[in-house]
């Protein structure tokens, strides 16, 4: 998917968003700076040269960090969500010991399913009360559960791309409960190479102790998407040598939309018009399918 005009402006929300979060009031110099960095953007928007959203907003968080002398923006905030989906899932679970029982496979997948909407990509729509609402409304098929079972039982490699932290979490449980169900594959977690959003890096995917049930490793990617002619080469050779690939997130379905591999699933929830307009489904609508299936709709 390519940049249109919409873009500029959720991106600029973004940015004030994690200014005010941050403690710095996007008033007087800042907004002049901010204003500064989203016209320059602007500028450079080319029709006949088309560039992922993920590249806009790269450009104008990374020029507003170097103005700002910040290394990641996004930083406190990231640490702050791996501890609340820390306790969210140590209340669910304390819920279902009490009542003698403990987390299906099809429950942690809808922790996983869930946890995508921990995006400050759309800052107006998120909060853990509305988290622990729509959790309760996700319903996953049965069906798509034994898919994706199955082909991870079949699997020898499989690779998960990471998306924000906080998510990471309830990824990181998901890859637990799976090997508990006897799959004995590989798992590999790809997080960014550099601060893009709040997407999880090393830093923040080791906090939440993935790394005991799969391999940690960075794409090579410096915004919020997987750019394949970006990454890295070791990277590159996992996903081209894995079974099963699950891609989580709009920004790695944005980037990587025209991948049209079997073993690819994106898993995602919808979160703007441009999505819902290019896939002609609603906006919230959960995304669990191959890029096959999906281009059937678009």
């Amino acid at each position: 998917m390519r940049a249109v005009e919409e873009c500029i402006s959720c991106i600029e929300l973004q940015a004030e968003h994690i200014l005010d979060k941050i403690g710095i009031s996007p008033d007087g110099s800042i907004k002049c700076l901010l204003k500064e960095v989203i016209a320059e953007t602007r500028k450079r928007l080319n029709p006949s040269q088309p560039v992922y959203p993920a590249k806009v907003a790269e450009t104008v968080f990374n020029e507003l960090a170097k103005k700002l002398n910040i290394v990641d923006l996004f930083r406190a905030e990231k640490k702050n969500q791996n501890r609340i989906a820390a306790g969210i899932l140590a209340e669910l679970e304390e819920q279902k010991k009490r009542a003698g029982t403990d987390l299906s496979i099809n429950e942690t997948f809808q922790l996983m399913l869930a946890g995508n909407l921990i995006d400050h990509g759309n800052p107006e729509n998120f909060n853990w009360t509305k988290f622990k609402s729509f959790l309760q409304q996700t319903i996953t098929s049965a069906e798509r559960i034994e898919k994706l079972l199955t082909g991870a039982l079949k699997a020898k490699k499989n690779l998960i791309i990471g998306d924000n932290a906080g998510e990471i979490v309830f990824d990181a449980y998901f890859i637990k409960k799976l090997k508990e169900t006897g799959v004995t594959a590989d798992f590999y977690y790809a997080v960014r190479s550099a601060p893009a959003l709040n997407d999880a890096l090393l830093e923040d995917a080791l906090e939440t102790g993935i790394n005991e049930s799969a391999r940690v490793i960075e794409s090579g990617a410096r915004c919020a998407g997987t750019i394949l002619e970006e990454c890295s080469a070791d990277f590159l050779r996992i996903f081209n040598s894995a079974d099963l690939i699950i891609s989580k997130g709009q920004g790695n379905f944005e980037t990587l939309e025209n991948h049209t591999a079997k073993k690819l699933f994106f898993l995602f929830i919808i979160k703007c018009d441009i999505v819902a307009r290019y896939l002609n489904l609603p906006q919230r609508t959960i995304i669990f399918e191959t890029n096959i299936n999906l281009k059937k709709r678009s």
